[in-house]
């Protein structure tokens, strides 16, 4: 089965977090991201979730680790 590819909107919505912190998780390296041949910064769905169950993540608009 392919990845499945989110924009930081897409994850946002999927996450129920805001798109600022998709954003921010992606400038910490807290959640793994990539750069498509558009320059669009998308994330594979399964990487992000791994790293949220791991604890690294933390939601910046609540300053407290994202539920699992």
């Amino acid at each position: 089965m392919p990845p499945v590819l989110l924009t930081a909107r897409e994850l946002a919505d999927r996450l129920d977090v805001s798109y600022e912190t998709v954003l921010a998780w992606a400038r910490r390296d807290e959640v793994p991201s990539i750069r498509d041949s558009r320059n669009r910064l998308l994330f594979n769905l399964d990487s992000v979730l791994l790293a949220l169950r791991s604890g690294a993540a933390i939601d910046p608009d609540k300053g407290e680790a994202v539920p699992q």
